[in-house]
């Protein structure tokens, strides 16, 4: 009798469970759910992941203060590119940031999008390391500005690289002089 009792109160409380309505998600959680997927806006069509947003913002700095660098260094105005440099540094940083938040999961396709416009980014960025390079008193005196970028730079790639995206073989194929990379110290390992 006790057997059959406790049996009934079981059965009874697992359906009694199971009929719980939930309640419509709050703002809050929503928001939860929106940091969580990596994506904004949990039920709309954007399909652009965070990082995306991010590297978006980091391309367009590049191509607002790219020229001035340029002209800058042309002109031997290395306060000038140094100002123009901290901007991009700053922007790579938030790039940076935005990887390592340890709320967010991607995933495997997105970070492989993530890469391609990461690798695109470098290509950008190349062109001014390159008219850096160019000038030595310039580059010595945005030499901690560079070394910053470098770091911000290995923090992405080790983010990446933690997917097991294939971020080498894309890098190899749009052109990216790692030697340029390595003197910033940016440097990607198992380079033959």
């Amino acid at each position: 009798m006790l057997f059959k009792t406790l049996l009934l109160n079981f059965l009874v409380a697992g359906m009694a469970v199971s009929s719980v309505v939930v309640p419509a998600a709050d703002e809050r959680t929503k928001r939860v759910m929106e940091k969580k997927s990596g994506k904004r806006g949990l039920h709309e069509e954007v399909t652009e992941s965070v990082l995306i947003e991010y590297a978006s913002s980091v391309e367009v700095c590049i191509q607002e203060k790219g020229p001035s660098i340029l002209k800058d260094c042309d002109k031997g105005h290395a306060e000038d590119v140094k100002d123009g440099l901290e901007e991009i540094v700053d922007k790579f940083s938030s790039l940076r940031q935005q990887c390592h938040k340890g709320i967010i999961t991607f995933e495997f396709e997105q970070i492989e999008e993530f890469c391609h416009q990461f690798v695109k980014l470098l290509k950008k960025f190349q062109t001014i390391l390159w008219a850096i390079k160019k000038h030595v008193l310039i580059a010595e005196a945005c030499g901690v500005e560079l070394f910053k970028c470098g770091f911000e730079l290995n923090e992405i790639f080790k983010f990446i690289v933690s997917y097991k995206v294939d971020f080498l073989g894309f890098a190899i194929s749009l052109g990216i002089d790692f030697s340029l990379f390595a003197g910033i110290g940016f440097s990607v390992p198992h380079l033959d």
